[in-house]
């Protein structure tokens, strides 16, 4: 009887040290990833929020979430680990990998996984304020109260490279009593609604629904950028000029020239390259759905998609390009 009951003992023991290493399997096996996108109010955080959603009904073991974020300081959040995929621009993620500004050195393991759709830089003031350029705002030294988003964002430092290039910097318009409310999308907003800032800018696809929303209840100007800046902005920083189409926003009569940076998700390259081939995979296949998330998607090309990205691809993505054939 004590053999009995000393062999079954050593059977639950042998099942129960069994059961704990399948449990210690199978928490090492699950991951949280995090992927940081754009401020509140703007296109990139609902359409993180719905990659995130996506990718755990099709992962098991894996746990996503999206957090807001923005363009420039992304690529530090995923190469110091505080997230695992992040939304940027082309030149940006260049600019991250080489130490260039705005960066102070160069943040490693960035990988590219797709260009999704090219932005437009808006900036607008209203019709009555006296501002039609940036050259009146250098000349006469204007005090313009200006909302360009939140610092850190690509928004933000595409404004503070413009109106370097016109001779002109933040701490100028603060000592000409002028004031930069560096707020999301959405505050912003608030802002030019309640008419505490006569400068509202960011850089989205057109339409957006905030600069609808703002020329519809202000009566508006937007401003140009000229071309010497332009072409000056694509030699120091890579910038690209771009177009909004006249009509696009209430009262506009004129097509708006002004600078682009095409939005590009990127990982770090320790994410598992099943991981971003099933994400890479479901930017296909879901193109549709992620389109009723926002309008973004109607302009997304997967046969572009890994070309032009800027960086290296993560071997997840370009094993998925490779198998659809719409890259070497």
């Amino acid at each position: 009887m004590k053999r009995i009951i000393l062999f079954l003992s050593f059977i639950l023991l042998l099942a129960a040290c069994g059961s704990a290493e399948e449990s210690s399997e199978a928490q090492s096996n699950s991951q949280d990833l995090t992927i940081t996108t754009g401020a509140q109010g703007g296109s990139w955080y609902p359409i993180g929020g719905a990659l995130a959603e996506l990718m755990n009904k099709n992962m098991d073991g894996i746990t996503f979430s999206s957090v807001p974020g923005g363009g420039t300081s992304n690529p530090q959040s995923v190469a110091t680990g505080k997230a695992d995929i992040g939304f940027s621009y082309n030149s940006t993620l260049v600019s991250a990998q080489d130490g260039t500004d705005p960066y102070d050195e160069k943040l490693d393991g960035l990988k590219a996984v797709a260009k999704v759709y090219d932005m437009a830089w808006h900036v607008i003031t209203p019709s009555d304020s006296g501002i039609t350029s940036f050259e009146d705002i250098a000349e006469n030294q204007m005090g313009v109260k200006w909302a360009p988003n939140k610092k850190g964002t690509g928004d933000e430092w595409i404004t503070n490279k413009v109106i370097e290039e016109y001779g002109f910097n933040y701490d100028d318009i603060e000592s000409w009593n002028g004031k930069m409310n560096f707020v999301s999308i959405s505050d912003g907003l608030s802002l030019w609604r309640d008419a505490h800032v006569n400068l509202y800018s960011a850089h989205t696809l057109p339409p957006q629904s905030s600069f609808i929303e703002a020329t519809m209840s202000v009566e508006s100007n937007f401003l140009s950028i000229s071309d010497e800046v332009l072409q000056s902005l694509n030699e120091k920083y890579g910038l690209i000029e771009a177009t909004i189409p006249a009509g696009t926003y209430e009262g506009q009569e004129e097509d708006v020239k002004t600078v682009t940076m095409p939005m590009t998700i990127f990982a770090h390259e320790d994410v598992s390259e099943d991981v971003i081939y099933n994400f890479t995979k479901l930017l296909d296949e879901e193109t549709e759905y992620l389109a009723t998330v926002h309008q973004v998607f109607n302009n997304f090309d997967i046969e572009k998609a890994g070309k032009d990205t800027g960086i290296e691809l993560h071997p997840g993505a370009r094993k998925y390009y490779e198998e659809i054939e719409v890259i070497e």
